[in-house]
């Protein structure tokens, strides 16, 4: 299977470019066709990055690239959400990225390979490029599957993502029920019901938050590499998403994160034949450094929101 490659830009020139440039490094990359998906400004401070976006968008030479620039500004829930479901009505799956990642150069190996092995197993919603780095898995040569889903690097099929709508009214009663909420918090991965919270009272726009509460109710599943096939370069530094000096977490996590070896032969990667949950593997995640750096994160984020809102 080759699936075209989706890229989510807004305002990140140098992001951008990062990208493309290991883009390029993966094996197979020519084989792929590429969409940027460029968003429009929010206000008038924003046109400038925006312009320069779409300037390295331009300067691209890939006889496989397509760009689409939206006139307004769209918020990356709609973005993603738009911009995937366009690339699947001609195609049976995608890969998704945003432009902070960079990636290993067997990406895109890893990414084609599980999304044919997985094609046909319902119960696999996505495939996940990000991995915790946990030093127990240095030596691993298993994927596993987990409950929760990860916006770091995916890919998922027509087939999963046609039954997905992010509109928080849908996931209202959801938000609602204690039942869903421990299931929710229950892999103990990502701080899942004060992200939901948040974005459920307008604090955040967050379509992945959506994505995992879709996953969980529908009881799916996403395969994780045991090492990292990309790593996030935006969360410190100019144009990061968490860079306030209040989030130190972010700053310490990033560090574990350039630090952490990725997965450097993804055709040696075994891929489990059962699609069921890797409890030991969960385990050694919930407990890893990056992991509970990644949940205070969320939690001194969401604090540091409540405090501008009562302002």
């Amino acid at each position: 299977m080759t699936p075209p490659i989706a890229i989510f830009a807004f305002k990140r020139p140098d992001h951008l470019r990062r990208l493309a440039r290991s883009l390029e490094a993966c094996t197979g990359f020519e084989e792929h066709s590429v969409t940027i998906f460029i968003d429009g400004p929010r206000r008038d401070g924003d046109r400038a990055g925006v312009e320069a976006v779409r300037a390295v968008a331009a300067e691209l030479s890939w006889p496989n690239l397509a760009v689409v620039e939206a006139p307004a500004n769209l918020g990356l829930r709609r973005s993603i959400h738009k911009g995937v479901s366009r690339l699947l009505e001609e195609h049976e799956a995608v890969i998704v990225l945003e432009d902070d990642l960079l990636l290993a150069p067997t990406a895109l190996q890893y990414f084609r390979r599980a999304l044919t092995r997985y094609a046909d197993e319902s119960m696999v919603f996505a495939i996940a490029g990000y991995a915790y780095p946990v030093p127990q898995f240095a030596d691993r040569q298993t994927a596993m599957m987990l409950p929760v889903a990860t916006s770091w690097g995916w890919a998922t099929w027509r087939r999963v993502w046609k039954d997905f709508e992010p509109n928080k009214e849908l996931f209202a009663h959801l938000h609602k029920s204690r039942s869903f909420r421990r299931m929710f918090a229950a892999p103990g991965i990502i701080a899942a019901n004060t992200m939901l919270d948040l974005q459920m009272r307008g604090r955040i726009d967050s379509w992945a938050i959506l994505w995992n509460a879709h996953l969980t109710q529908r009881r799916g599943l996403s395969v994780f590499p045991p090492r990292s096939v990309v790593k996030n370069g935006g969360l410190t530094g100019q144009g990061a998403t968490h860079s306030s000096i209040f989030n130190l977490p972010a700053r310490l996590r990033s560090r574990l994160e350039i630090e952490a070896p990725q997965l450097e032969d993804a055709d040696a990667l075994e891929l489990p034949d059962v699609p069921q949950v890797d409890f030991l593997a969960l385990d050694l995640i919930r407990d890893s450094q990056s992991n509970r750096l990644g949940r205070l994160s969320t939690l001194l984020g969401s604090l540091r929101r409540r405090i501008v809102f009562w302002k």
